[in-house]
């Protein structure tokens, strides 16, 4: 009987061992290389499209509301309530697929079926 113990112990402990020789084995993902001109181009892009405006959160500074930055693109606290989009009219909606299938045939060559 103690024969059966000693052998469960073994290959308890053999199998634990193995577990964590194996899970070192797997290497860790490198982190991405960060550009330095990618980095400033995001950055520029991110400055004049006005991310901000809509996913930086607001906090009451000197001179009223202002972009709190240490929360930069965070996107809106939950406890804002956004208006609702507004409707357009059919043809602004139609105009406006059109533009996008011909845009889309000009730079592919090809049809976008959308239904």
């Amino acid at each position: 009987m103690k024969r059966s113990y000693s052998t469960i112990t073994f290959a308890a402990l053999t199998a634990i061992l193995l577990s964590g020789m194996v899970a070192r084995a797997v290497p860790e993902p490198a982190p991405a290389p960060s550009d330095p001109a990618r980095v400033a181009r995001g950055k520029y892009l991110v400055s004049i499209m006005g991310c901000h405006d809509c996913h930086t959160p607001l906090k009451l500074g000197p001179r009223g509301p202002e972009p709190d930055m240490d929360r930069a693109l965070t996107g809106h606290p939950e406890q804002l309530t956004m208006p609702p989009a507004p409707e357009l009219p059919p043809e602004v909606v139609m105009g406006t697929r059109e533009r996008y299938l011909q845009a889309y045939r000009k730079l592919t060559g090809k049809e976008l079926n959308l239904g």
